[in-house]
């Protein structure tokens, strides 16, 4: 015998208006309340067989000789006795709405969640069936298709009810990770390290920035590293990525800073290439060719090196406008170390210096 279970029915006040005789009381009705607002219906058909069919319609209200119910969306899926599962119109099952629910009607509430976004069709059409009964034999399924040895489904479990884990970063431990397990556990002592919600500090950037080296270099990162091992690494990985990235530069100067090349001087030395800010931020050991190089593309950023007699010296970096010339934006020596307070001020006179110079530019281009 069918059985039919009710997800979402239709709200009453819709099946009154639906009702209710022609007046223009329905008609201001309608214009007030329903014209632009939809209504959901949802259920699950049972099948003798076993097989599942659960269909979610979003419908409009609409009016023509009489008022009637238009199909807006539809959604669903079909699983059948042996744990297939087809989706629908060829959604995407994490776009069906209500699933959590369909679960619940199903008896199938040990499924939290915060375990939905790891499960593909494949494995909800098992859930469904009932072939996986419980959270252990649903994240070794997670697991399975990846095929990393002797990785524990139980501490992926304890991770993603912790919530230090999203597919996005299993994916990006699955590829970078030495041991997986030790990935888990690195994240599981680190609450929040890598989802949203988390605070940023030095732990976390590094981490973050050494999993994307990893990806591009093809190496592993052994996660049972101390925090020194990992800062040490990481610096090294840097080191080496960025001399495979020198190989590319380019050393032609950007032609819209041409005009400003007659404010460099022996202190204050523009960098025109994109050699040149890449090779100061790999020396200095600083952001400023990954943050800024972009910016500097766009003609509203200017880096020079700062001379000052030290053995490093510092990078000072300007925002421009066309209109008002440059503005001070920050000055950083080597490992992001702080200026003096002398240079700084010296520095920022001079900023004010050259933004006479950047006016009689302007001037004589308009000229």
């Amino acid at each position: 015998m069918e059985k039919n279970v009710s997800i979402v029915e239709m709200e009453q006040e819709v099946k009154d208006f639906l009702q209710m005789e022609p007046s223009i009381k329905k008609n201001l009705l309608y214009q007030r309340r329903f014209q632009n607002n939809g209504c959901v219906t949802a259920n699950v058909l049972i099948r003798e067989d076993g097989t599942v069919h659960y269909s979610y319609t979003v419908y409009r209200i609409k009016r023509g000789k009489a008022f009637f119910l238009k199909k807006d969306q539809h959604h669903g899926f079909t699983v059948d006795p042996k744990g297939k599962m087809k989706v629908w119109f060829g959604r995407k099952l994490h776009g069906v709405p209500c699933l959590n629910v369909v679960l619940l009607k199903l008896h199938k509430g040990w499924v939290k969640d915060e375990y939905l976004p790891f499960i593909t069709p494949s494995i909800m059409g098992k859930v469904i069936a009932g072939k996986i009964t419980n959270p252990h034999a649903l994240f070794t399924a997670v697991l399975k298709p990846y095929r990393v040895k002797n990785a524990s489904a139980f501490k992926l479990r304890t991770a993603v009810e912790k919530n230090v884990i999203n597919k996005t970063y299993l994916l990006q431990g699955i590829a970078s990770a030495k041991d997986l397990n030790h990935y888990f556990d690195f994240l599981i002592n680190n609450e929040g390290l890598l989802t949203t919600g988390w605070q940023f500090n030095n732990l976390t950037a590094t981490v973050h920035d050494m999993i994307q080296q990893a990806l591009i270099l093809e190496r592993k990162i052994n996660f049972n590293w101390s925090m020194k091992r990992i800062e040490k690494e990481h610096k090294n990985w840097t080191q080496d990525l960025m001399d495979l990235e020198s190989d590319s530069m380019s050393r032609k100067p950007l032609d819209w800073l041409e005009p400003f090349r007659k404010l460099s001087t022996e202190s204050y030395k523009l960098l025109e290439t994109e050699f040149d800010v890449f090779t100061e931020g790999k020396h200095m050991k600083h952001c400023v060719f990954t943050n800024y190089w972009g910016s500097i593309l766009h003609k509203n950023y200017v880096v020079f090196h700062v001379n000052d007699g030290s053995y490093d010296g510092y990078t000072l970096g300007l925002s421009y406008d066309e209109n008002k010339g440059f503005t001070y934006s920050q000055m950083t020596g080597k490992c992001n170390d702080l200026p003096p307070e002398e240079l700084l001020y010296s520095t920022k006179e001079w900023v004010n210096s050259i933004n006479q110079e950047v006016k009689q530019i302007r001037c004589l281009e308009v000229s």
